[in-house]
């Protein structure tokens, strides 16, 4: 996505304020218009949305593993 950003966006007027010390302030004005119909932009926020839902589930498939094994190393403690 940063690559994108980098073309299109004026990073300074769109950074959260907890970024934005520090940066060079002013700059064109992005064209947001040229958004609507762009296919770069739609296919970048797909493919970043699909990666972050992946990453989600298996994050969650980790932590359910994590508290199954927990839950066997507790009853084997428990057995001994």
């Amino acid at each position: 996505i940063e690559p994108f950003f980098t073309k299109k966006l004026n990073y300074s007027k769109i950074v959260l304020p907890i970024h934005s010390e520090g940066l060079i302030i002013g700059g064109p004005e992005p064209d947001y218009s040229s958004f609507k119909n762009d296919m770069e932009l739609y296919n970048l926020l797909t493919f970043k949305l699909e990666t972050s839902l992946n990453q989600a589930n298996r994050t969650e498939f980790l932590l359910d593993f994590l508290n199954r094994f927990k839950k066997f190393l507790e009853k084997k403690q428990n057995k001994d």
